[in-house]
């Protein structure tokens, strides 16, 4: 408990710092570690999603230019890029074959966060929503169980969240799906053996809440990254 009372005594004072509003896209401290971050808590995330089309070692990753070619690539387990809804003005999407390439597309010293580090996230998210409502008593904000991973109660207001890109996803057989209503992410969570799916973490625009879903690995999805 005294590091949780460490921990949001030091959030609280990061995140209402002079200059900083307590709105939805205005509550971190920017450029905190160099230009392009943002300081939520005890992480420092890149505010731009990833937005490469070559591996490490300058080999191009293949871009799917057709719905056809997409739903080739997660089948034949290609590694494949696409802009969000073919649109060339919004974020890249990556299946997971080209997150896993041995050639890498993670640039050196960031990394996509783990399981562990967006519970972080979501439970100081969650506690800070709730602290208003009771009178700033973090014994009462602060989720108990998995109560974080459910939408909020009523009559909370969501002054705190994820900086997010509402670009949608896109399914392996080539339909994208929630463009301006859902941001959708990978982990670096190791498929699963069982379900063959590999955890995400999704915003949807109108609740503002973070929460976890599984994705399949045909699937294309962003790629949002912490500072090692």
């Amino acid at each position: 408990m005294n590091h949780l009372y460490a921990l949001i005594g030091f959030c609280v004072i990061l995140i209402c710092s002079p200059g900083c509003e307590r709105e939805i896209t205005q509550h971190i401290r920017r450029d905190i570690a160099g230009k392009n971050t943002f300081a939520l808590g005890e992480q420092i995330w890149r505010s731009s999603l990833l937005d490469t089309d070559h591996f490490l070692n300058g080999d191009q990753i293949p871009q799917a230019q057709s719905a056809k070619e997409w739903e080739e690539a997660g089948r034949l387990n290609k590694p494949a890029w696409c802009y969000a809804n073919d649109d060339e003005q919004s974020c890249k999407l990556y299946n997971w074959h080209a997150v896993i390439d041995t050639r890498g597309i993670i640039p050196i010293g960031w990394h996509m966060p783990s399981l562990q580090e967006l519970e972080y996230v979501m439970k100081l998210l969650y506690t800070l929503n709730h602290l208003d409502a009771h009178d700033q008593d973090i014994s009462t904000s602060y989720p108990v169980g998995y109560s974080y991973e459910h939408y909020y109660k009523d009559g909370i207001q969501v002054r705190y969240s994820l900086p997010f890109l509402y670009h949608g996803h896109r399914f392996g057989n080539g339909n994208f799906k929630g463009q301006n209503n859902i941001g959708v992410c990978w982990t670096k969570e190791p498929l699963d053996s069982m379900t063959k799916r590999i955890p995400a973490f999704a915003q949807v625009k109108e609740k503002k809440q973070l929460y976890m879903i599984a994705s399949h690995p045909a699937n294309g999805l962003a790629v949002r990254l912490l500072k090692d």
